[in-house]
This record gives structure tokens, C-alpha cells and sequence, in this order.
């Protein structure tokens, strides 16, 4: 089977992701951002936060980079790559971007290395300031409350139709490697069987494929494995699956 391309993890700022706004399809999740759609990035920052909770089964970051901070999260078996970073590490993180339901938004780990040349800061700022130079994006750098100026009479402006935006190369090739439509229908189907088949254990794999409309048992496997990697589901057991 045909495995899709890994799209590119952009190296940024964490302010550049929350000046960014995060686009929901049935296609797949990303990040509207200056430079364009972007699903994964790479971040260099300091760790000034860590929480681990008691069952051991859940671990985040507070990673800062002096733009601003966001948390990263693991879950289950990922959690033990993290397992010797501390507070004052400087990590270079490779990872998706999530968000909750109540807005927050999180790195999801695929990898984590630990910076010991501090020469490698100076050269991530000179990579991110060429990339937004070739992107035509603008950096976003923190900022400090501004003294709320006066407030002129404002003057009505002349409502305008709506304008779809236009597509770019690097958008257009963003869509290509999302999931097609069968591909979301079939991951939509796994997810309905997970909670459905779900009788406290979590479904097992066995009973996911044979009650799958989806023929190829690697296609239902593949989604299975984003759905893990994703951070939507995780294995209390092998072979079983539980939503999160």
C-alpha cells in the first residue's frame, strides 16, 4: 500500500503559531499560518515545566523559546523517549500541531534532542527569519501591552463580498497530502468501532477489521497507527484500543 508523503516540519517561532489560526476539514487538521498551511513544526526552546501525573501515563512540557510558550504532550508508551529531560533543557522539538476543544494548542512529539551548542539558537533565528523572507511571511515576535490610544469616531466602511482566498502552491500541495474523502470515511468508521466495540478494555484489533467495510486490512492498520500517533487513541492493552 501507497503510505502518503510526511509533510514538512517548519521550522518557527511559538509566537508564529498562535498568531496563526487552526483550520478544521473533513480532510485533515491544519495551521493557517504567515507562511501558509502547516501541520508539523520544529521548535527550539527552553523547557521551564514539567509535569508527570501519578499513574505515569501522562507527560508535558512547557516549552519557551522567549517568543512565548506552549505545551508539549505524550501520552503512554511515548512518554518513555521523555524520560530524561528536565527543567532547563534546550530541546529541539519535531512534532504536529493539536488543539483542544477549548482552544489551547499543543505539540504532539515525534521527536525530542537535546541542544547542548548554544551557537545552534543564533542559527535557528537566522533559519526562521530566511524562511519567512522566502515565504513572504512576517515573523511575530512577543510583545508588550501597548497604552490603548484614543478612540476616534469610527467611519462605516463599505461592506464588500466575501473573498474566498486564493490557493497557493504550498496550499495546494498540503491538500494533495491530505487524506482523500475514502480515506476519511473509513477513519471516521474505525473510530465509530472503537467506541462501539469498546466493552471497558478497549476494541481489539481483531474485531476492528473484521467489522470494517474497508477491505485492505493495512489501510484499517495505517489508521489505526495515526490515530495512536495523533494522540486520539492509545492501546491499554496490545491489541486493544481506547479512545482518549
Amino acid at each position: 500500500m501507497k503510505l502518503r508523503p510526511r509533510l514538512t516540519a517548519y521550522k518557527l517561532h511559538i509566537s508564529d503559531l498562535y498568531a496563526g489560526s487552526y483550520v478544521r476539514k473533513e480532510t485533515g487538521s491544519f495551521l493557517d499560518t504567515s507562511i501558509g498551511p502547516v501541520t508539523r513544526v520544529r521548535l527550539l526552546c527552553t523547557i521551564v515545566q514539567r509535569y508527570d501525573n501519578v499513574e505515569k501515563k501522562y507527560t508535558s512540557f512547557t516549552l519557551d523559546d522567549a517568543t512565548d510558550t506552549i505545551r508539549l504532550k505524550a501520552w503512554r508508551e511515548d512518554i518513555e523517549a521523555l524520560a530524561d529531560y528536565k527543567v532547563g533543557d534546550i530541546v529541539d522539538v519535531i512534532g504536529k500541531i493539536r488543539q483542544q476543544e477549548d482552544g489551547e494548542l499543543f505539540i504532539i512529539p515525534e521527536n525530542v534532542i537535546k541542544v547542548e551548542d548554544v551557537n545552534v539558537e543564533l542559527l535557528r533565528q537566522l533559519e526562521i527569519i530566511e524562511l519567512h523572507n522566502l515565504m513572504g511571511g512576517k515573523t511575530v515576535t512577543k510583545t508588550q501591552p501597548e497604552k490603548e490610544p484614543k478612540k476616534e469616531p469610527k467611519k462605516e466602511p463599505k461592506k464588500e463580498p466575501k473573498k474566498e482566498p486564493k490557493k497557493t502552491e504550498h496550499t495546494e500541495e498540503i491538500e494533495k497530502q491530505l487524506p482523500q474523502e475514502s480515506e476519511v470515511d473509513t477513519r471516521q468508521e474505525v473510530m465509530n468501532l472503537i467506541r462501539t466495540l469498546d466493552a471497558g478494555k478497549g476494541a481489539s484489533y481483531k474485531e476492528i477489521v473484521e467489522n470494517s467495510s474497508e477491505d485492505d486490512e493495512d489501510a484499517v492498520e495505517t489508521i489505526i497507527l495515526d490515530l495512536l500517533n495523533e494522540g486520539v487513541i492509545y492501546e491499554p492493552e496490545p491489541g486493544r484500543y481506547k479512545e482518549l
